[in-house]
């Protein structure tokens, strides 16, 4: 079993992005990294609503900041996600990490042997 990686859109008030997403099970939040593999800031894609200051605990079981927000959008397989709420974080691995309770919004389910995304709303 690997990682499940899929493209999805990430839908702002300046422009529409689509981003490689990491489906974790582990995670309950969704982050989504500053700067962008593609160099670009997500700021760029512009959220909407600015929820706070978010701290994060990482898998190395250290601590970071990072800003909760919303977007307009999130659309997985054309399975649109509204005002989703993220983490923007620097100095992140991931472009973007989606956590549990987006999946289970969107009807997304895990299929960690065939390292895929089954949808299973209409």
């Amino acid at each position: 079993m690997g990682y499940i990686r899929e493209d999805v859109e990430l839908v702002g008030t300046l422009k529409s992005k689509k981003i490689s997403a990491l489906f974790d099970s582990g995670a309950y939040r969704n982050y989504v990294k500053r700067k962008l593999a593609d160099g670009e800031d997500v700021g760029d894609v512009g959220f909407h609503i600015f929820e706070g200051i978010h701290k994060a605990v990482l898998a190395t079981g250290d601590t970071a900041t990072g800003e909760r927000v919303r977007f307009k959008e999130v659309l997985i397989r054309g399975h649109v996600v509204n005002e989703p709420e993220f983490v923007i974080m620097d100095n992140f691995v991931e472009d973007m990490i989606l956590g549990v309770s987006l999946m289970q919004t969107a009807g997304v389910m895990l299929d960690p042997p065939n390292e895929k995304i089954v949808m299973t709303l209409k």
